[in-house]
């Protein structure tokens, strides 16, 4: 008997065949499926993840991965920054296509710091962050191989679709990045469908985030669809490449923390945050709200 989309979807993250992982997530190519089809693998992601824990207001932020740059976990670094203004709940889990996925990033920062976790450097409790695994669905060692293998063969991924597109906090909004631009009418497409307030941000550069240079910023809210170019004012891109150290790559994150890193590295990581706040302030653009909260770029100096 064949098998449903959400058999296939339920036999991906728990068979224990890799194999047969893989052809389901052939079988679930995101750019083969219909809007319909998608929203109805979101309502199953978000019916097994879903917790009401998070009941006030907050912001999700999530990305695809497998940018073309493998840079380190901007959009974590960014969640925290925001967390100053807003509440952010940062949805994450492993690396598929870096080393260094968000889950394994909070991993770096617990070795790092002791008995803590990253949530240690979110300004609210109200913030932190949140894995898949969490949550109920893990990234075990054979899905992750899967999917390895899928984007190896250049194949689109179900899971940089349903798992970052899910509301599975009860978010007011959430910023998605996506690496490859065919990922953005998908997502486009689903916000308009579920009547989400999202922002979807690409950087050129093929990055799932806001990067020196042009990006690709739309906005979603209240069935309309706003198309912008967003231009980030540095020159450094270097310093966002990832590393195999940890050592270095945690030294990278506590230099932006504590506000040591360049002009140019606190700029990206300020318009990555500010895309964050736009989900509440709506009456300003991303320009406005970086110049209102970091004008003078020493939030995090001591």
């Amino acid at each position: 008997m064949e098998r449903t989309i959400t058999e296939l979807l339920q036999t991906s993250y728990s068979s224990d065949n890799q194999e047969e992982v893989f052809e389901c997530l052939k079988a679930l190519e995101p750019d083969k499926l219909t809007t319909q089809q998608l929203a109805s693998l979101v309502k199953h992601v978000e019916t097994i993840c879903h917790t009401d824990m998070y009941k006030y207001e907050h912001f999700n932020i999530i990305g695809t991965g497998g940018d073309l740059l493998k840079t380190i976990n901007v959009s974590t670094i960014s969640a925290i920054v925001a967390s100053n203004i807003v509440n952010v709940v940062k949805l994450g889990a492993r690396g598929i296509t870096s080393k260094w996925g968000s889950k394994d990033f909070n991993s770096i920062i617990t070795s790092k710091i002791g008995d803590k976790n990253i949530n240690a450097y979110f300004k609210t409790i109200e913030s932190r962050f949140l894995s898949f695994g969490e949550l109920g669905i893990s990234y075990g060692d054979i899905l992750v191989e899967a999917r390895r293998k899928l984007n190896q063969q250049g194949y689109l991924d179900i899971y940089k679709v349903v798992f970052p597109f899910s509301n599975v906090t009860g978010c007011t909004g959430q910023v998605n990045g996506v690496s490859n631009a065919q990922y953005l009418s998908i997502f486009i497409d689903l916000s308009l469908m579920f009547k989400r307030h999202c922002i979807i941000v690409h950087s050129k550069l093929g990055v799932d985030e806001l990067m020196p240079g042009s990006n690709q910023y739309v906005i979603v809210r209240d069935g309309k669809v706003e198309e912008h170019e967003v231009f980030v004012p540095s020159n450094d891109i270097a310093f966002f490449i990832e590393t195999e150290d940890s050592d270095l790559l945690f030294n990278k994150f506590e230099s932006i923390i504590t506000g040591t890193a360049t002009k140019d590295v606190m700029n990206t990581i300020y318009y990555n945050a500010a895309s964050i706040i736009n989900l509440k302030e709506q009456a300003l653009n991303v320009d406005q709200i970086v110049n209102k909260y970091f004008p003078n770029k020493t939030m995090y100096s001591s």
